[in-house]
């Protein structure tokens, strides 16, 4: 990963919950997912790129959904990271 401090930020948008990533103060979209109370509550105040990674999953319900949308998140932040911010 190319800044482990870069943050995800989740705000509620229009028709959903908008997916930002937060580069030196800028926020740059990265998508827009359904409305989800799990997720928004996770990422509301910001989560590190770092932290996201660090997540690991439990045997709780939300802690596996969690898990799988922290993965989905990173994928998310590469593609962005190689693609949209290097041209």
């Amino acid at each position: 990963m190319r800044n482990a401090n870069t943050r995800i930020i989740a705000q509620n948008g229009n028709h959903g919950l908008d997916i930002y990533l937060d580069v030196s103060g800028r926020q740059h979209y990265l998508t827009t997912r359904r409305a989800n109370g799990l997720i928004y509550l996770w990422l509301r105040d910001g989560k590190t790129i770092g932290e996201i990674h660090r997540t690991r999953p439990t045997f709780t319900r939300s802690g596996q959904k969690t898990y799988h949308y922290a993965q989905h998140l990173i994928k998310l932040a590469e593609d962005y990271f190689k693609y949209d911010l290097a041209s």
